[in-house]
């Protein structure tokens, strides 16, 4: 639909936001930043939106691995992290057993941004 293609601009535009923006971040805060984790996950969150699971995993457990790095294994944003990464795997592994016609499923992303206790 026309809506659709609009709005997948939109996304393509903010994607390419979210690139230069990550970029910038690398630059002036370092790599291991916890902004810049945050960054990361939202930039991941919005391929998700895409569709673009498998893009977005290594951006998801980046940010995981900086949030691990800075608070600690028991911190509740390291540990919600981390369960985001398992959850986008999982949420992979799904869409790529069901007969597809595309090479990147579109997944909700409320399905991948999940919590342990449950959606937020």
């Amino acid at each position: 639909s026309n809506r659709l293609i609009r709005s997948q601009g939109k996304l393509r535009e903010a994607a390419a936001h979210c690139e230069r923006a990550i970029s910038i971040g690398e630059k002036k805060l370092g790599p291991q930043h916890p902004d810049l984790a945050t960054w990361l996950y939202n930039f991941s969150g919005l391929l998700i939106a895409m569709g673009r699971l498998r893009d977005a995993l290594p951006l998801r457990q980046r940010a995981a691995i900086i949030f691990l790095r800075t608070f600690g294994p028991e911190h509740p944003l390291a540990r919600h992290k981390a369960y985001s990464v398992k959850e986008l795997k999982d949420a992979i592994r799904e869409a790529e057993s069901r007969p597809s016609s595309s090479t990147q499923p579109a997944v909700d992303a409320d399905e991948t941004g999940g919590h342990p206790e449950g959606k937020e």
